[in-house]
């Protein structure tokens, strides 16, 4: 005889049957995401603006193609060929950009700083707090003009890879509150 396995929203469930051991993963992880004790004090996406700024040498080129072909070209069915297929390689650029933005996502604990991302197959970057030796933040000139920033945490002695976190808004509000976790867990204090 099976026996039904119980839904969690039903209230007449037993809790020996919900336990977490009982119920099935949706994605086999080689690691706990949170240690514990470990508590998400923030969690944050790049700004929407990245799309376009990933985007915009990509663009910028296609543009340039299509103004060549329309001052070399003759009117015609070749150029509107050409021009619909430059627009769909735009339309698709987009798409790849809006597909790695919604992918990524920042995340400081009381323990660690994160950065998870990848579309196809995830990708996850971290660092303890105690073994980051900085939270620098850089803006190149499309993140000023928009009020972006990027921050890098290096490792004590770079033995690590660093944690980025691009194209945040409030940059150094983020940078302070993330220098002030570092401080905290540095000196003891969880």
């Amino acid at each position: 005889m099976t026996r039904k396995r119980p839904s969690p929203a039903d209230p007449t469930a037993s809790v020996e049957a919900l336990s977490p051991s009982a119920m099935p993963r949706a994605l086999p992880a080689p690691f706990e995401v949170l240690s514990e004790g470990e508590v998400i004090q923030l969690s944050l996406k790049p700004s929407m603006w990245r799309i376009l700024l990933t985007s915009f040498p990509t663009l910028g080129g296609l543009a340039l193609v299509g103004a060549a072909a329309s001052y070399l070209m003759s009117p015609g069915a070749a150029l509107t060929a050409l021009v619909n297929i430059l627009a769909l390689v735009g339309a698709a650029q987009l798409g790849i950009a809006s597909l790695s933005w919604a992918s990524q996502l920042f995340v400081l604990t009381n323990r660690r700083v994160l950065r998870f991302g990848g579309v196809t197959r995830v990708s996850v970057q971290q660092l303890r707090l105690v073994e980051i030796a900085d939270a620098r933040l850089s803006r190149d000139s499309g993140q000023h003009l928009l009020r972006l920033g990027t921050i890098e945490m290096p490792s004590i002695g770079e033995a690590k890879p660093a944690v980025i976190w691009d194209h945040l808004g409030r940059p150094t509000y983020f940078r302070d509150l993330l220098l002030k976790a570092i401080r905290k867990a540095q000196a003891g204090e969880f």
